[in-house]
């Protein structure tokens, strides 16, 4: 349902019903604000704008025209000085910033790489602990089973000793009978 239409500019129109209404129309320059450099005189307004760039020019116009008339009033060279300097300190603090983005960005990469590299031995020693852990479960049920193999042939053991009591003392009974009486 939402439909467009193209202006002779390139610009994309949408129809207010089909998307609503956009609750934020705020131009961008004023979001951005540069405390160096001091708060532009340009303004802007109807079909006939003129727009005022310094406090010395001022430049008039029609819509979709350029500016044919500049009226030019003489600028004070302190003032350029001035604008000049506070350019050239936002120049650098942006230099700067952009620096520390980029030291930043390589110390984030480094302190990742670090931290995977700390999951993955973390990750290593555990495994390594499990293979103990079995190792050890592995040992004691042999132990166990050495345990009980022994206590059965302990077991056998002694049966076998008083099966041999039982026979030689039986044997010494049948003996002394049979020859003694």
């Amino acid at each position: 349902m939402a439909t467009n239409k193209k202006s002779k500019t390139g610009e994309i129109h949408w129809d207010e019903m089909s998307i609503g209404f956009i609750p934020f129309k705020k131009p961008g320059s004023d979001l951005l604000q540069n405390c160096d450099l001091p708060p532009p005189l340009k303004t802007i307004s109807g079909p006939d704008f003129a727009v005022q760039s310094s406090p010395n020019k001022l430049f008039t116009g029609q819509e979709g025209e350029e500016c044919k008339s500049c009226i030019s009033r003489n600028e004070p060279e302190g003032e350029r000085i001035e604008v000049l300097k506070a350019l050239r300190l936002s120049q650098t603090r942006a230099r700067d910033a952009e620096r520390k983005a980029a030291l930043m960005s390589k110390e984030k990469e480094c302190i990742s790489v670090m931290f995977l590299q700390e999951s993955l031995q973390l990750m290593a020693y555990k495994q390594w602990v499990k293979m103990l852990e079995f190792q050890v479960s592995s040992l004691n049920m042999q132990e166990k089973k050495q345990y009980v193999t022994k206590l059965e042939d302990d077991k056998n053991f002694t049966l076998l000793v008083a099966i041999a009591f039982c026979l030689g003392a039986g044997m010494g009974y049948a003996f002394r009978w049979v020859y003694i009486v």
